[in-house]
């Protein structure tokens, strides 16, 4: 009994160490995504905040609106890159009907 009950809290052990490892993962997750034929580059943290943004010298040349949408565009395709990369590092540990 005592053996089945090591193996059992080597076990949980393990998984909680994996699912550490998991949020430690999730929380360096950065998404990029470009907009603008890749003038404007946008990186995102998982939750979506804006955390660098890369504006080529041509893309001045936009006028004020094009160049709001492309950013946004670009922040847009970024969170969902973060999102992307959060869902592939879950899905280890997301039960089947859930997928």
């Amino acid at each position: 009994m005592t053996d089945e009950l090591d193996r059992m809290f080597a076990e949980f052990h393990g998984e909680i160490s994996r699912l550490q490892g998991l949020q430690h993962e999730i929380e360096e997750i950065r998404g990029r995504g470009a907009a603008a034929e890749g003038r404007i580059v946008a990186e995102t943290t998982m939750t979506g905040a804006l955390a660098a943004l890369t504006i080529d010298p041509r893309a001045m040349r936009l006028g004020s609106g094009e160049l709001a949408e492309a950013i946004l565009a670009a922040a847009t395709a970024a969170a969902q890159d973060a999102a992307d990369r959060a869902r592939a590092l879950m899905e280890p540990f997301t039960p089947d009907e859930l997928r």
